[in-house]
């Protein structure tokens, strides 16, 4: 009659214990009854009232908790004290004949996502090795419950620390469960906790003293994230559904941000050659207007080409916005805005602003959202109106942009 011959250990315990083997006469748990501090611990074995003192981890980063039951090997025929090779997921307590399905020491951490848009956001997640060797997978799933259904991953050798990948094609205002994983350098999977966030709709500003734009926690003085302008005066600011656009005085350029970055894919020059001031997007094309030429531009799509331009109703005109329907734009100094008849140069009605130099406009779906350069402040109004409903203080000295993403 053949017999399994024991496992031999005198070469490389890690190798022979940590890989998926069956062995008879070799594993046993124990109680870890103390913590010494040094990557050993006093473990009481079970079905017996036997102390193993100062038991080593063959992976030092592998952490127990008092109380926890430990899967312990002992080389055979040594007379060496055991080592710990991982928790143990309900092993017999018999010592006769074990399979140990050790999925190997590598973990993954869910992190917050980040950078939140109402359309897209980046899931961040931490590996931690523990001994083990690289992974090969390293991703996160997601979607609306915990059944997740979405998936996003990149494959290659990932060691320990931190990873983020952005999810996109999000809808706005819906919650969203996400849980990080990997594999594992044995190929098993392995799962952080779930963890959840909104897809928002949040306020964005630009400073020109700062030269930072802000992207704000819903209209409010809350601030998620910030990054540096493309240039040095970042007056304004449009959104398309994908990507943030900027238009800048100094440089008398518009740029096509990468999504919601300080990342720039393109950039072309402002129409009329003068002082980009305002910009808005009307769910087709992009508009833009130039204070010292005192025209508004109609472009083809989001591209240099112009397919209609107008002028503006006022000299000193700065901000614009689009509600849907009608394009709306504010005048400093004369402290007023503009309702026009569509994207046109027809004015249907005006009326005065919260303060002097209403720099930027936005639009929420609802509300009109102004900024002033005199009172450093955003303003909500009343739709849109000359009434307030509530204002706050700008992120920095001169808030000249606004876009509601």
């Amino acid at each position: 009659m053949y017999i399994m011959p024991l496992p031999s250990f005198s070469g490389d315990i890690e190798k022979n214990i940590v890989r998926h083997i069956k062995y008879r006469g070799t594993v046993r748990t124990g109680e870890v009854v103390a913590d010494n501090g040094d990557g050993t611990y006093d473990v009481k074995i079970a079905l017996s009232d036997e102390i193993y003192p100062n038991v080593e981890t063959i992976h030092y980063e592998m952490k127990f908790e008092i109380g926890e039951i430990a899967v312990l090997a002992f080389e055979y025929g040594s007379k060496e004290l055991p080592k710990i090779i991982g928790h143990s997921k309900k092993i017999a307590q018999v010592p006769v004949e074990i399979e140990v399905d050790y999925s190997g020491t590598a973990r993954v951490e869910t992190l917050s996502a980040y950078s939140v848009t109402s359309s897209t956001a980046y899931l961040e997640a931490r590996i931690s090795l523990g001994g083990a060797g690289n992974c090969t997978r390293r991703g996160f799933e997601y979607g609306t419950t915990t059944a997740y259904g979405n998936d996003t991953h990149t494959d290659g050798s990932y060691g320990a620390g931190s990873y983020a990948i952005q999810i996109t094609s999000l809808t706005r205002s819906t919650v969203y469960h996400f849980r990080a994983y990997i594999i594992d350098e044995n190929g098993d999977t392995q799962y952080g906790d779930d963890k959840q966030f909104t897809a928002g709709s949040n306020l964005v500003s630009s400073d020109d003293v700062s030269l930072t734009i802000y992207i704000h926690s819903g209209v409010s003085s809350g601030i998620l994230s910030s990054f540096a302008s493309p240039a040095d005066s970042p007056f304004g600011l449009a959104y398309d559904g994908t990507n943030l656009i900027s238009s800048d005085v100094d440089t008398k350029k518009i740029y096509i941000h990468d999504g919601v970055s300080s990342g720039v894919s393109s950039s072309f020059a402002s129409p009329g050659g003068g002082w980009p001031v305002g910009l808005a997007y009307d769910g087709t094309n992009l508009i833009s207007m130039e204070v010292d030429t005192e025209m508004i531009y109609v472009h083809s799509g989001v591209t240099s080409g112009i397919s209609s331009s107008f002028p503006t109703p006022a000299v000193y005109t700065y901000g614009l916005t689009y509600d849907g329907t009608n394009l709306i734009s504010s005048e400093i100094a004369a402290g007023t805005i503009y309702i026009h008849d569509g994207v046109s140069s027809g004015v249907s009605s005006s009326f005065p602003s919260p303060d002097v130099d209403p720099y930027g406009l936005a639009y929420d779906g609802t509300n009109l959202i102004s900024c002033d350069v005199d009172a450093k402040k955003i303003y909500i109004h009343s739709g849109v109106s000359s009434g307030v409903s509530s204002s706050f203080a700008s992120p920095a000295n001169v808030p000249v942009g606004l876009v509601y993403i």
